[in-house]
């Protein structure tokens, strides 16, 4: 998978990420142990905008801006799974698999785009 196929799933993963969280805030926060919904509100919005960077950068790979992507999905990673750590003796089963999974997800995608990049990398080398 090249680096904008990366940025591109991402970016539809994302916005299917916060379609749900604005559409099922209620069950997403009393699943996942959310203590206030307003929480997954934010997260559903501030995921609304990311989608709009992921595609931006899908269509102009600035290395700076890949770079900061490819962080800003690590940074999720920590502190989803510091969440879950913290928080997996009040989340129920469907609560626990969404963060696993979800989390997993954006692993993997920042996996791909970290290695989008070093292909581009190489190619420049060339």
């Amino acid at each position: 998978m090249n680096l904008t196929s990366a940025l591109r799933g991402n970016a539809a993963f994302t916005a299917v990420c916060a379609a749900a969280c604005l559409a099922l805030t209620g069950p997403i926060s009393s699943h996942a142990a959310i203590p206030d919904p307003n929480w997954t509100i934010g997260l559903g919005s501030m995921l609304a905008l990311y989608v709009l960077i992921l595609l931006l950068a899908a269509a102009r790979p600035i290395r700076w801006l890949v770079k900061t992507i490819i962080a800003l999905d690590w940074s999720y990673v920590a502190i989803a799974t510091a969440f879950f750590l913290t928080h997996a003796d009040r989340a129920d089963g469907p609560g626990m698999a969404l963060i696993i999974v979800s989390t997993a997800l954006v692993a993997l995608f920042a996996w791909l785009q970290m290695r989008g990049l070093g292909a581009i990398r190489q190619e420049e080398a060339q």
